[in-house]
Order: C-alpha cells, then structure tokens, then sequence
C-alpha cells in the first residue's frame, strides 16, 4: 500500500478524472438502456435503476479488484490482446486518423505501466461509489 501512495501523485489526476469521466457516462449509458430494453419487460422489480446501478457497482466493484491485482503484478487478463503495434500503419489505408490530429489521445500517455494501474484503480473506485451512492439514493426514495 506504500507503493500505490507513493505512486498517487498530483499529476494523475487529470488521467484519473479523465477515465473515470468517460467510465460514468457509459455507466449512465448502460443504466439508461438497461431501464429501457431489458428491465422493461421484467415484472418482478419494482426499481429498475436501482437494480441498474447495482449491477454497475459490482461491476466496478470487480474491476477494481482486478486492477488491484494487477498492481500487486498479478496480470490475470495480460495474453487476451493482439500483440500487433497499434502504431503499425496498415497499407490498404491512405491515412490514419491519429496523423491527421495534433493533439494528444491517450490520457495515459507518458505514464508507466504501474502509473497506469494506479489510475484504472482509482478511476473504477470512484465509479463504483458513484454507482453504490446512486444505489443507495434511490432506495431511499
């Protein structure tokens, strides 16, 4: 645990609250397709976000797990990718569309792998407490 607060650092914090950003609205996305594909034609529940909201939670809940996990240099998921070079440009294309921006895509770019963990961790903790609070709020009502 010293490691990850000696890795948390200030300049993570653009990345952490860029991931976690885009991590809610696909949450709230999912939340909002669950309410009205799936549970719509369930009649057993009687809150259907609430039952969305739970499920994200422990979603991220897991990721986080996971995340933790591969912090501590388990890598469980580590051999399912390509191992093909992103950057390779493929010769039926005229262009990629990375060539034709200036501007930056990876948020996690000139971080080191254990910087990256760090900041999937704590981008998949704040979305599950988002979501757990969000649970919570609508059980209330």
């Amino acid at each position: 645990m010293k490691r990850f607060v000696k890795l948390l650092g200030p300049h993570l914090c653009r990345p952490i609250v860029y991931s976690a950003s885009l991590k809610l609205a696909l949450g709230l996305c999912a939340v909002l397709l669950w309410n009205r594909y799936i549970a719509a034609r369930s009649a057993f529940v009687d809150n259907h976000l609430q039952q969305g909201f739970f499920f994200l939670m422990v979603y991220f809940v897991l990721w986080t797990w996971l995340q933790y996990l591969a912090f501590d240099g388990m890598r469980p998921f580590k051999n399912l990718r390509s191992r093909d070079d992103p950057d390779q440009h493929r010769p039926h294309t005229s262009f990629r569309f990375k060539d034709l921006i200036n501007t930056n895509i990876d948020a996690f770019e000139g971080l080191d792998e254990d910087e990256k963990t760090v900041c999937r961790l704590c981008a998949d903790a704040i979305v599950a407490v988002v979501f757990l609070l969000a649970y919570i709020l609508l059980g209330a009502v």
